[in-house]
This record gives structure tokens, C-alpha cells and sequence, in this order.
């Protein structure tokens, strides 16, 4: 009985935030995430030192996350992302801060979806920050438990509906509900990679983490090849040509920062099917 109501109350949460306009929605097992490659590695890695670093949160260390302690679930969210809709993507520069309209959207629907779920349900949620420093978590890892997709040869989420073209968050409970995913699905085997190939920098172009090394099996990039040291380069130089703009919805022009999506533009998959709520 305790499991069939909450299945049922995870049916409305997911119902709810489709109707909120996420274009995916699932639910993964926070003890699953902490157990994710990205997690797992990120403990055996030097702390990232560059674009999009933050002071740690205090009493987080170098290589942890900081975990709401009581939460079980994850409500994970995904919004689709259209190529010619460029500025959903576009960073801008506030006073003490960098934000994306896609980020907004996401924040707004999660916002709306917690105070529902505290008023109806009387389940305790939080809210995740972006930066891992500040306590958020992988997202791609939770859209992979959530039942999305696979982790792509380009080191993206790739989904059957909207290939990697997603911006995915989530949402903490502290409740345990039935998980959503993971889901069997691959649609890099086989592949010509032009998400490697389109790369700028070259971030793919040989291993550079072992399964010995890491003692994992899944790395990132699949097989080792992705190397952040050398995809910084690309979003560090972005932030150097960012641009001043008048924007929509902005009283004055402000500072957007357009950060390279080719690797996650080239891919063929959901190509034809890339809607938006």
C-alpha cells in the first residue's frame, strides 16, 4: 500500500511539472546518484581552477558535494532547446553573478513545483544551487538515472526526443519515490562522432583517463577522451569575446557570454524531433 501511494504521488509530481512546461520529467534515487561515474570521478580529479569555479560551501571539501542530508529523491527536468533559439543558452553577466534564460525557465518551473509539492503532499524539498561548490549535483548523471538517456560520446546527456539539445535540473525530496529510469539505450555505437570531430579545441582527440587509473569503467567521454583541460581554452576565450547587447526583457544592453555548443549541435540524434514547450 505505502508503495502504491507513492507511486501515485509521483505520478502527479511528474504530471504537474510537464504541465509547468518540462519537456522531460523523471525521478531518480539520490543513493544511485552518489554512486554515478561523475560523482565518482570528480572525487579522484583536480578541482576545477577555471571558468566556472566557486568557493566551496563551508565545510565542503575539495572533491565533495554538499548533500542536503535527508534527501532520497530527485525530481530531474529537462527542457528542450531549439538550434535557432541561440539565447536560451546565452550567459549574462550580472553584478555578482552569470545566468542563462534556459536556467531561469528551469528554476521557475522547480520553484512552482516545490511549493506545490510542500502545500499538497507535505514533503520536505530543496532546491539545488548550479555550481556543484555551492551543493548542486551532476545533472547529466541524474538525467541518465531518471530514465532521459545514455551519457553520449560528446560527454553530453543525449536523449532519444531532443538528442543533447536539453537543459536539464532537478529537485530534492526528502521521501523516497519509486525511480523512473535507468532506460537501455545507446546511440553511440556505430557512430561517425561528429560531436568529436566539430570540436575547436580538440578535447576528444586521445584518452586521457585510464579504467585502471580511475579503477571505473565509465569515463568521461565514454572511453577517457574527453579532457576539460583542454576544452577550457574554448569557454575561457568565450568569455573574452563575450559581447554588450540590448536583450528582451532588459532596460539597458547587458554583457552575454555565447559559450561553444558544437559538440552538442553536430550530433544527429533528435535532429528531426527537437520541439519546445
Amino acid at each position: 500500500m505505502i508503495n502504491d501511494e507513492k507511486s501515485k504521488i509521483a505520478d502527479q509530481i511528474i504530471k504537474k511539472t510537464r504541465s509547468l512546461g518540462a519537456s522531460l520529467v523523471g525521478i531518480a534515487s539520490v543513493e544511485n546518484l552518489k554512486k554515478s561515474p561523475s560523482h565518482e570521478i570528480y572525487t579522484k580529479i583536480e578541482p576545477n581552477k577555471g571558468v566556472g569555479s566557486r568557493d566551496y560551501e563551508k565545510g565542503v571539501k575539495p572533491g565533495e558535494v554538499a548533500w542536503p542530508s535527508n534527501a532520497q529523491s530527485a525530481l530531474v527536468i529537462a527542457l528542450a532547446h531549439k538550434e535557432d533559439d541561440l539565447e536560451m543558452d546565452w550567459w549574462i553577466e550580472y553584478e555578482h553573478d552569470r545566468e542563462s534564460r534556459g536556467y531561469q525557465i528551469l528554476q521557475n518551473i522547480l520553484t512552482e513545483v516545490s511549493i506545490w509539492v510542500e502545500q499538497k503532499f507535505s514533503l520536505v524539498t530543496h532546491l539545488l544551487p548550479y555550481h556543484l561548490e555551492k551543493g548542486g549535483i551532476f545533472y547529466k548523471d541524474a538525467g541518465v538515472l531518471a530514465g532521459f538517456g545514455c551519457v553520449g560520446k560528446n560527454n553530453l546527456l543525449v536523449t532519444p526526443e531532443y538528442g543533447p539539445r536539453v537543459r536539464v535540473s532537478a529537485l530534492l525530496f526528502d521521501d523516497a519515490l519509486p525511480a523512473t529510469g535507468p532506460v537501455i539505450y545507446d546511440p553511440c555505437n556505430g557512430c561517425n562522432e561528429p560531436c568529436r570531430q566539430a570540436c575547436p579545441q580538440n578535447a576528444f582527440c586521445k584518452a586521457v583517463h585510464s579504467p585502471i587509473e580511475m579503477e571505473m569503467v565509465t569515463l568521461p567521454g565514454r572511453d577517457g577522451n574527453y579532457n576539460r583541460e583542454t576544452c577550457r581554452p574554448e569557454t575561457e576565450k568565450n568569455i573574452e569575446d563575450k559581447e554588450v547587447i540590448q536583450l528582451e526583457g532588459h532596460k539597458e544592453p547587458v554583457s552575454v557570454i555565447k559559450f561553444c555548443r558544437l559538440c552538442e549541435l553536430s550530433c544527429p540524434i533528435g535532429k528531426d524531433k527537437i520541439s519546445h514547450p
